[in-house]
């Protein structure tokens, strides 16, 4: 992947000699100077150079043509939880390698470590710049995090109604099933499932909102469909949009999601699949 960033102008993390050494050499063929960040593992343990070699790294880096060393960084653990005490400790010994560096007058422009609960809580680990994740969706990380910086919830998921039956009493709906009336009443279809990143788990324990209304969401939670008891509502329509998540006090909230299956507002909102279309707006 290497020659893609040199084609985009992207800045790569480097964390290995035989990467630095590849792209170094890229670099040298097409005679331009490329910018990198390198990673260090103070205690996360995925990737990164190992803490402790970090500055002998960082040398050798820094002397290969081709490169320059724009960021250097490291990702808390344990930033989201109430303890704070590992984090510190990563925090340490990152300061000990950036102030190694300036002994060594490798200077480094940004240094940045502070992830969304660091954010929230250290504000001492700013350092340059910092790297908001979930906050960027408005969500806090955890329960466990203070909620210092004020924000608010921007990712909606919606569909429309698909089809609308009018069924008896005593209708099973969907697999296995987990869900029959006990009375007359009208059930709506909706195109999406958990193939598009809405959770099995909310089979019978979810709801969504359409034109203002709450609908439980009944049966069990399909690939492509999902089943809503509309009850004796006749105002609900075919292609009326529905609110299966987002923001307001009318709509099924990221933390009840959360609660329900057990996970964090992360995995919820990365959970959308690719092939549901994204709208931005401004």
């Amino acid at each position: 992947q290497l020659p893609d960033f040199l084609k985009y102008d992207l800045e790569p993390t480097i964390y290995t000699k035989r990467c630095a050494e590849f792209l170094s050499q890229l670099a040298e063929n097409e005679n331009r100077e490329v910018p990198i960040h390198v990673k260090v593992d103070t205690g996360m343990g995925r990737v990164g150079v190992p803490y402790e070699s970090a500055v002998e790294f960082l040398e050798f880096v820094n002397r290969l043509p081709g490169l320059r060393i724009k960021g250097l960084y490291t990702h808390f653990a344990t930033s989201d939880e109430k303890d704070k005490s590992y984090a510190l400790e990563q925090f340490s010994k990152f300061e000990h390698i950036i102030r190694a560096l300036n002994d060594k007058q490798i200077k480094i422009p940004l240094k940045h470590c502070a992830n969304s609960g660091a954010i929230l809580d250290l504000p001492q680990t700013y350092l340059d710049m910092v790297r908001p994740g979930v906050m960027m969706y408005g969500y806090y990380p955890s329960t466990e995090t203070t909620e210092s910086v004020p924000i608010k919830p921007l990712m909606t998921f919606k569909t429309q109604v698909l089809f609308i039956k009018n069924v008896p009493a005593n209708t099973s709906v969907s697999y296995g099933r987990k869900y029959i009336t006990d009375k007359p009443t009208r059930i709506a279809t909706l195109p999406v499932g958990y193939a598009d990143g809405y959770n099995r788990l909310l089979t019978n324990r979810a709801y969504v909102t359409i034109r203002g209304k709450k609908f439980p969401v009944v049966g069990r939670v399909c690939m492509d469909l999902i089943l809503v008891d509309l009850g004796e509502d006749e105002e609900i329509k075919v292609g009326d949009e529905v609110v299966l998540f987002g923001a307001g006090d009318d709509h099924f909230s990221v933390r009840e999601y959360c609660d329900i299956v057990d996970t964090i507002p992360y995995e919820v909102t990365c959970w959308v699949s690719k092939r549901v279309p994204r709208v931005y707006k401004q």
